[in-house]
């Protein structure tokens, strides 16, 4: 799964037009013009705002990707009615850089 921050453009009535904006702020012209870093206001997953599957009560292997240009990502599985799922139901294999933040 990738995940990333996104800024997408609104039509007149407020609805997600689906075009992609990309804003930043300069905060300094001289010597060289200098911009702070984007940090989009949606988590898109694999392309998708607010992404939702229909899965099997099986095992499944989830490869994460941060590809967000500065964000940091505390993710958390829970069930449908907002409870969290139990310590050791997700097993952790391997992180790319050897580092691993569970918590229970």
């Amino acid at each position: 799964m990738i995940l990333c921050d996104r800024n997408f453009d609104l039509d007149a009535q407020g609805r997600l037009t689906g075009n992609q904006l990309y804003k930043t702020v300069l905060y300094t012209m001289e010597p060289e013009v200098q911009e702070t870093s984007f940090s989009g206001p949606f988590t898109s997953v694999n392309g998708v705002i607010w992404p939702y599957a229909e899965v099997e009560p099986t095992w499944y292997r989830l490869r994460l990707a941060n590809v967000a240009n500065v964000r940091p990502y505390n993710l958390r599985l829970r069930f449908e009615d907002g409870t969290p799922v139990p310590a050791g139901v997700v097993k952790l294999v391997g992180t790319d850089g050897g580092k691993s933040y569970v918590t229970r």
